[in-house]
């Protein structure tokens, strides 16, 4: 899962075309939690706009409020790392219809992820190396009882790193500084997107504990 994030708006050139203009000052830092509001980057256009971190939807067994999105939809239910098989995000289910027409970058400076027993009361802080900014891959959908759009991060199979240094058995999926305008592209090729649903390089990534070293791991 993928449940906070920080943001501080930054321009760049790859994403010039977006609206309206991000400047130096254009935003101040924050951190996103789950039902909170963030600055996303949304359709052909690149329309920069503020939505929900989720939103509730109807699905077979219900109304259910959702904010991450699995990039192998039915498949890899026991997120094996290392996972060469099937994705399922367009062919079935909830979030198909966002994924073949509704795709958004949320820009980031890091996400905070924890173990899988301790989640974020154990979090660590992980970033690119040699990149203060990226772009996390997302849905837009409308929330059945709000009636306003929120999105949802799109996660895959983990790294090594979020394995061995986090411990924790997925993340969110980054799309490539050269892929950002095909993916925000409505007339892509949705074949040509899967491959972008991949683990980040490990050795391009960094973590950092947020918490004391001495804290208990159980």
């Amino acid at each position: 899962m993928c449940e906070r994030f920080k943001q501080e708006l930054l321009p760049n050139p790859t994403l010039s075309f977006i609206t309206p203009k991000v400047t130096e000052n254009h935003t101040p830092k924050r951190i996103v939690n789950i039902r909170g509001n963030a600055n996303i980057i949304h359709g052909s256009k690149g329309e920069l706009i503020e939505m929900t971190f989720g939103f509730n939807k109807k699905t077979n067994t219900g109304e259910r409020f959702m904010y991450n999105a699995r990039a192998e939809g039915i498949f890899n239910k026991d997120n094996v790392a290392n996972y060469t098989g099937e994705l399922g995000i367009h062919q079935n289910g909830w979030a198909m219809e966002g994924f073949y027409s509704h795709r958004a970058l949320v820009p980031v400076t890091s996400f905070v992820e924890g173990s899988a027993k301790k989640r974020l009361k154990r979090p660590y802080d992980v970033s690119l190396k040699e990149v203060q900014q990226f772009y996390l891959a997302a849905i837009v959908d409308t929330d059945v009882i709000t009636g306003k759009l929120g999105f949802c991060i799109i996660t895959c199979w983990p790294n090594e790193l979020m394995v061995n240094e986090v411990g924790y058995q997925r993340m969110p999926v980054i799309i490539e500084e050269k892929d950002l305008k095909e993916w925000l592209n409505p007339d892509a090729d949705i074949e040509a997107l899967l491959p972008m649903l991949k683990p980040y390089p490990s050795e391009l990534m960094e973590v950092v504990p947020l918490f004391a070293e001495n804290t208990p791991a159980v």
